[in-house]
């Protein structure tokens, strides 16, 4: 009696559990289903962050209304290119104008050789002076002008007033020819007539002209004469 009682009281305890468990079909399946949706969603954030590069052919460009555009491959301005002046154009192109001053020595004609001579006079000056320093002269090759041909003016004492000396500039303007277009006293005091003896004779002075690169140009000189001679 004793016996059946602990065999039945053991029955009550122990819990039976099979050998071999399967999970049930549903909740296999359900693991399935759960796993794919995750595995779709993470593919579906994936390709939303990812940043894409549109190629410059399919890029599509939006005109801007007004004055402002959109340019591609816009030009680059260039400086435009400063015209030649005188100086800097071939010798070809340049051609000195000369002009025959009028029997008085003065007026338009004899100015505008005088301006002539005046640049052409200190583009030796300085071509000198940068051969002096330098031993060699760059650019241009010039040539002074020197007389030739020509009597020193003539003024006696009697002409002159008492114990009267004085050093006479003349200022000479010389042509392409060689002739002297314009003369002008610009230093020392003389009374009218002893200027007019002055300036007749050194009208007479013949020069052979300065040259820039074998060529004749107009020219300037001073000539200084000693007053009385």
């Amino acid at each position: 009696m004793e016996n059946e009682e602990r065999d039945l009281i053991l029955d009550e305890r122990q819990t039976f559990v099979p050998g071999d468990p399967v999970p049930r079909r549903s909740l296999l399946f359900s693991s399935i289903l759960v796993h794919a949706a995750a595995l779709i969603l993470m593919v579906i954030v994936w390709h939303a962050s990812r940043v894409q590069i549109v190629p410059k052919q399919f890029a599509t460009v939006i005109p801007v209304s007004g004055a402002a555009n959109l340019v591609f491959n816009a030009p680059v301005a260039t400086a435009a290119q400063p015209k030649l002046s005188l100086p800097h154009k071939p010798r070809a192109a340049r051609r000195w104008i000369m002009v025959q001053p009028n029997s008085q020595g003065n007026g338009d004609s004899a100015t505008i050789v005088r301006e002539q001579a005046k640049q052409q006079t200190a583009a030796i000056m300085l071509s000198l002076k940068f051969l002096t320093t330098y031993g060699f002269s760059p650019g241009h090759k010039y040539q002074l002008a020197f007389q030739v041909a020509g009597q020193q003016p003539f003024i006696p004492a009697t002409d002159l007033p008492p114990r009267f000396e004085q050093y006479v500039t003349v200022e000479v303007t010389i042509d392409t020819d060689g002739h002297v277009a314009d003369a002008r006293i610009i230093g020392g005091e003389v009374t009218s007539v002893v200027q007019q003896k002055l300036l007749s004779a050194v009208r007479q002075y013949k020069y052979t002209p300065a040259t820039r690169d074998g060529i004749p140009i107009p020219s300037q000189l001073d000539v200084i004469i000693h007053i009385p001679s």
